[in-house]
């Protein structure tokens, strides 16, 4: 029994990577960054760019399962702690783990709509300023940073697959977690993303 039970599992799981989809795209990323102190909201938005794959994994009838690794990279230049401009850095993994719903509208057109959650490990974060010509740089992550590498988030999104080559989508993501190290400030990072994407 046990070794039927085994054979099934492995044929499901066969079975399964056999008919999933794999997708490999990149797009634009804009980020904002919420800092709350004594119920005061400053916010800051950072651009940039994602690359990696994902891929959809059927259960039935147009619904599936797509995981996917991404890597995000963002940039601004702004104030730093109230004194000073300098120029941020940020690179991490954004994990999304989603529920997808397909509807085949036409021929050549598949419709979409997909929710799910988002694990984000932060690689490095790290803002550089001048001062009287004199260059810093500070570590977000470090010993002395003031953020978490983890966050967590909830997101949603829309897109469309044509002549199932091509994949164009747009998503927005909300962040869930406090981010930041101090207890007096809280910090929660959303953004909205759109991009391309090839099937395979």
């Amino acid at each position: 029994m046990k070794k039927l039970i085994v054979t099934f599992a492995v044929a499901v799981i066969a079975a399964g990577s056999a008919m999933a989809q794999i997708s490999v795209g990149a797009g634009y990323l804009n980020s904002t960054v919420t800092r709350t102190v004594s119920d005061n909201n400053l916010d800051s938005s950072s651009d940039g760019f994602y690359v990696g794959a994902d891929f959809s994994c059927p259960i039935v009838a147009g619904l599936s399962v797509d995981p996917g690794v991404y890597y995000g990279f963002l940039t601004r230049e702004g104030e730093f702690l109230g004194m000073m401009t300098g120029t941020t850095q940020s690179h991490y993994l954004n994990i999304p783990v989603n529920l997808k719903y397909n509807f085949h509208a036409l021929d050549f057109l598949d419709v979409f709509a997909f929710a799910g959650p988002r694990f984000n490990i932060g690689l490095s974060n790290t803002t550089t300023t001048q001062v009287l010509g004199i260059e810093s740089r500070f570590d977000h992550y470090g010993e002395d940073g003031d953020l978490q590498r983890f966050d967590f988030a909830l997101g949603v999104g829309i897109g469309f697959d044509l002549f199932q080559m091509v994949r164009v989508k747009f998503g927005y993501d909300w962040g869930l977690l406090d981010i930041d190290k101090n207890d007096s400030m809280k910090t929660s990072c959303s953004g909205w993303n759109i991009g391309a994407a090839f099937l395979f």
